[in-house]
């Protein structure tokens, strides 16, 4: 069977998918997927705890890369714990990028990456008709990450083991303003039967 995101395209029915508690609850479909894209796009601030290997990080980053073509001339940050972790999240987007029929994507040209099949250090850089470009940064748990940096969404991906949250979420906030930040993450040393 091949996979597609062809369950995150028709909105949810009433009932279909809902929250119990803490849990998304989505009647042994993927369809929650849709949910948590729903939340991504809606909510200015979104906390999400997963378990390994569901697609929450693919959602999310799926969510983005619509943002990035309907939304010229923006900026994404994608934080993880290490360089090499943020590349591949960076890779990841890039892969749901290239996957899109032509026609979403055939006016817009990539300047990085620029000579190499995959992205990189310096992250994704989309040039639009109009002169505008959009920015998908690899972003690591340096102290000084995200100064400086007017954005349009902030992804922190696998945010307990992110030395030094604290410090990137004082430093993101501003960044921000009202855009969006999506924190996601399994959990770390604890016991849990969520994840």
């Amino acid at each position: 069977e091949v996979f597609s995101l062809a369950h995150l395209r028709s909105p949810l029915a009433e009932g279909e998918v809902v929250m119990q508690g803490n849990l998304i609850c989505g009647q042994s479909s993927w369809r929650w997927q849709r949910f948590v894209a729903e939340q991504a796009l809606e909510l200015p601030r979104t906390i999400i705890g997963k378990g390994r290997q569901i697609g929450v990080t693919w959602t999310v980053l799926a969510v983005d890369v619509e943002e990035a073509i309907l939304k010229p001339g923006t900026a994404s940050l994608i934080f993880r714990q290490n360089e090499s972790d943020a590349i591949d999240n960076v890779r990841r987007w890039f892969s749901l990028y290239q996957s899109l029929p032509k026609h979403f994507t055939e006016h817009i040209k990539v300047l990085k990456p620029d000579r190499s099949v995959q992205p990189g250090e310096s992250g994704v850089e989309l040039l639009f008709p109009d002169g505008r470009i959009s920015n998908i940064v690899p972003m690591t748990s340096a102290q000084s990450s995200g100064h400086g940096s007017s954005v349009r969404r902030i992804i922190v991906d696998e945010a307990a083991y992110i030395e030094l949250l604290s410090d990137i979420r004082a430093a993101i906030e501003p960044a921000a303003e009202d855009y969006p930040i999506t924190v996601i993450s399994t959990a770390h040393g604890r016991s849990n039967i969520e994840t």
